[in-house]
């Protein structure tokens, strides 16, 4: 797998990674370090791709140290565990331990090839139906929804809050993604539990 770069602006919660600071930055790449690795002498981090294509090139540190050696920082790990990202192309929250797995399993990659999707940016109501399989074919009325999404529309501080969670799938995804609601359900789904549930409902948009 290619090495794993974490965008600095891609960071959700971002007063925690002001306050890591200087530790959260890998000196080589200057993105957010991925699997820390501490120089023993001068203590700075790196992401261990990066100083193992380094020493590659190069038998010493890059702040010029000498007797020295490279181990993993599990404290540094640990701190940056916290940190929530934005994916890039489906909006999911992810968790930095979790940053490599979903990269492999971003449905937006899994499906980058798959033409049959629904587009929550239609400028006008449009009915989807599906062939029937045997089930009972149920008719949602989906209003779309961006920014004030159902479950904060009461919260008056948002501050702390980074992701709105799909009702059906249970997945966490930014709040600049847009979801749609259904009153009857009293649920909030994202763009791809309405794709898997494509056989048994039929979905009205509304914009």
């Amino acid at each position: 797998m290619s090495k794993v770069i974490l965008d600095p602006e891609s960071v959700l919660n971002k007063s925690l990674l002001q306050a890591l600071d200087e530790i959260s930055i890998c000196n080589i790449c200057k993105n957010i370090v991925w699997n820390p690795m501490e120089c023993n002498k001068c203590e700075h981090c790196f992401c261990k791709n990066c100083i193992d294509n380094w020493l590659i090139q190069s038998h010493t540190c890059p702040f010029k140290c000498s007797g020295m050696s490279f181990k993993e920082s599990r404290m540094i790990r640990s701190m940056l565990s916290n940190l929530l990202f934005k994916c890039g192309k489906c909006g999911e929250v992810i968790k930095y331990e979790n940053y490599d797995n979903h990269l492999i399993m971003c449905p937006k990659q899994l499906n980058k090839n798959n033409n049959s999707n629904i587009n929550l940016n239609k400028n006008k109501s449009k009915y989807e139906k599906y062939d029937e399989v045997d089930s009972e074919i149920h008719e949602h009325t989906l209003s779309i929804v961006k920014d004030n999404h159902i479950r904060f529309i009461n919260k008056k501080n948002l501050d702390n809050i980074y992701y709105w969670s799909c009702s059906l799938c249970q997945r966490n995804f930014a709040l600049d993604i847009k979801s749609a609601y259904c009153e009857e359900c009293n649920f909030e789904i994202c763009e791809e539990c309405i794709l898997q549930k494509n056989n048994q409902w039929l979905i009205h948009i509304i914009i």
